[in-house]
Formats: structure tokens, sequence, C-alpha cells
């Protein structure tokens, strides 16, 4: 793309301001705008009743429109169709486009320009000072070639855009396939109940093949102790601050150890099941974290952790429990170790775990490709319209 020359905002923006007096008896739509050019969004609906708005501003379709106060890091957009007639407060200014110089949808992009973003405020201002006046708006200088051209790099760029979507929603995709694919596999419920027997699989509640394990440590406080949580959705553990004794209410703490089976007793509803993997042996939680010692003849930590994906499971043993909705109740350790489950011979769980480790690995690696996808489309608004400027 050739360069063409810079002109001000104000050549192709007109402020334009369609007020709407608030009633009491009324509802209204609206809208605010993310940061770093992520776009408009609808908001919550609000009742003139419960407002203390007396005055606020409707949105229309290919109107250009900021945040005073964020516009400096890309609070910015061109209003889409889903969002026209929203309301918004003063703080966001509303243009009109002058069709005839400047396309609604290379202005769009321009509001996903980086280096847009800087030119809104002069240069040393203090972050707290970034305010955008419409004023200072229409001064600042953009990329402006002929109108034609405008609309083949907005095109351009709405394909670059689709391509990275699509390559997303693609990885996305691959991902529930592979969560879903590891939990057939641990469960085979391709397999009916008598060919199961057959191949020595048996009914066995949780308890028989694994049991609490408690070990207490004192807090101290001088101690600092590393700790963890569990993602829910059958993410696995992570890593959370340690747990300072001269900041902590816990008299006592519960260390855990490799090739444990555990739980959040809270977000039991949501899957939030796991094993204790060597990199977090010797780390303590509180006794909302259960642990479990599995009976290393008879049951494989990973594999249950890996049948406890399943969503169904998760509300399942969740109902178990006695008390508050399913959403609010803490799946207890008795629940856990009642629960029965199709248990396979512990060399088909070993083999079933070496088979889920080679698919956690495919996906592993192509989660390592989705930053890379989501940063093309950033690179091509920078490559292209930095083409475009002189």
């Amino acid at each position: 793309m050739t360069a063409g020359s810079l002109s001000p905002l104000g050549r192709v923006l007109v402020e334009e301001r369609d007020e709407v007096r608030i009633e009491p008896d009324q509802t209204y739509r609206t809208a605010g705008i993310y940061s770093f050019g992520r776009g408009l969004f609808e908001r919550d609906q609000i009742s003139g009743a419960e407002t203390s708005y007396k005055v606020l501003y409707r949105l229309h379709r290919d109107q250009f429109v900021v945040s005073r106060l964020n516009g400096w890091e890309g609070a910015i957009d061109v209003v889409p169709d889903e969002l026209d007639g929203c309301l918004v407060s003063n703080e966001y200014p509303t243009f009109s486009i002058e069709r005839s110089r400047a396309d609604p949808e290379y202005l769009r992009w321009i509001t996903r320009w980086p280096d847009f973003w800087e030119r809104l405020v002069p240069r040393g201002s203090m972050v707290r000072r970034k305010r955008v006046q419409p004023g200072q708006l229409l001064e600042v200088e953009i990329p402006l070639p002929p109108l034609g051209e405008q609309k083949a790099i907005a095109k351009k760029l709405q394909r670059t855009s689709s391509l990275s979507t699509q390559a997303a929603d693609l990885s996305k995709h691959a991902d529930a396939l592979s969560d879903a694919l590891a939990v057939a596999l641990a469960s085979r419920s391709d397999l009916s109940k008598t060919d199961k027997m057959r191949r020595g699989w048996r009914r066995e509640p949780l308890g028989a093949v694994m049991k609490p394990s408690i070990d207490r440590i004192q807090v101290q406080p001088d101690g600092s102790y590393p700790n963890l949580g569990i993602y829910s959705f059958g993410r696995g553990l992570f890593n959370k601050p340690p747990i300072e004794g001269d900041r902590t209410s816990a008299k006592a703490l519960n260390r855990v150890h490799s090739g444990q089976f555990i739980y959040s007793r809270l977000f039991a509803f949501e899957g939030a099941y796991g094993v204790v993997a060597e990199d977090f042996d010797g780390y303590c939680v509180s006794n909302e974290f259960p642990t479990f010692d599995v009976d290393p003849k008879e049951l494989d930590a990973r594999w249950l952790a890996v049948y406890l994906r399943s969503r169904d499971r998760w509300m399942e043993l969740a109902s178990k429990s006695k008390g508050l909705g399913v959403r609010r109740q803490r799946v207890s350790v008795e629940t856990i170790l009642s629960y029965e489950v199709w248990l396979p011979p512990i060399e088909e769980q070993h083999e079933m775990i070496r088979v889920v480790d080679v698919i956690e690995a495919t996906r592993a690696k192509k989660r390592s490709l989705r930053p890379s996808i989501e940063a093309l489309t950033a690179a091509s608004v920078n490559k292209v319209l930095s083409a475009a400027s002189p």
C-alpha cells in the first residue's frame, strides 16, 4: 500500500450529540468502550428511576465515539449496527463521519491502531491528565488516502481478522474435542457393562481405593508456606502466592504430596479436581482442599482426575451434597468416598493415561500458537496503516 498524506480528523469528523432526557418510567440500553482497541460493548440496561443521570446521549450507527478518560489507551470505536440506539454519558463524545471523505470501516481500523492512540495526547502528559477532549481529537492527524484506497485497506484488514478469528475458534474447538476424547477414553462409554466386567472392570466406591490424607503442620508467625489452587473445568493445579504466617488467621495447614488426589470443596461443582504433581510436592493448603492417598495397585490418581473432567460427573457429585443449591454447595469428603465408578484394571488405567499424555502434548503445541494467532490482526493493522502514512 503506498504512503498517502496525513489529514486532521477534523476534516472528516463533525461533533454530533443526540441528547436524550431520562424519564423515570423508562428503561435504557447503555454502552461502554473497552480499552486497547477492543471496541464498544453493551452494558446492562438502566432504569430511569434508579439512575442519577438526567441526560444521556444516543449512539448512531457509523458514528465515531471516544472515551475522554481512556481514549489514550484505545477506548475508541465506530458504532456497529448492533449498538445503534444505545446511550452513553457525556464522557463519550460522538462524531458524525463525512462519508464523502472517509470510510467508516477504515476509521474503525484506525481506532485499533496503537500509533493513533499515542497521537491523542501531547507527549509527556501524565496518565491521570490524559483526558481526550473533542477539539484535541479533531486536531490529530491520520493517514487519509483516497476513499477507494481506504475501502481496499479496510477490506484487506477484515479478511485478515476473519482468518485470525477462524484459526482461534478452530484452536478452541480442538481443545474441546481433546477434552471430550480424554474423558471418553477414561470412561469407555462405548463398552457395555458386560464388556467391562469381561475386561476386569468393577464397580467400586472411591473409598475402596483411596483414603483421606492429612499431614497437618502448625503455622508459625515467621513462616512462609507455598500455596496452590485448583482451576475449574478440570484444568489442574496452579501456583498461588505463599501463605505468610504473620498474615493468615489459619493456625494449621495441610501439606500435600506428589501423587495425591485433591479437590476444592467450594468449586467441585465446576470441576475443580486434580492430582498433586511433583512440582507441588510439599505445598500447603487449607481444609477447603481435601487430599487423598490412593492405593497404587488399584487406582491411578491421574486417571481419576481425567474421569472427573466430565461436567455430568461434577454435577452428580454436587447434587449428592445436602444443603444449598448445587452452585453454592461444598462437596464433602464423604460424598467423594461414597461415589461409585467403573474402575478399570490398573494396567488399563496406566495405558489410558499414556494416551491422554499424547493428547495433552499435542494440545499444548497447538495452544502455544495462540498468541501468534491473536497477534496477527494487530500486526497487520500496524503494518498496513503504517505503510499508508507518509
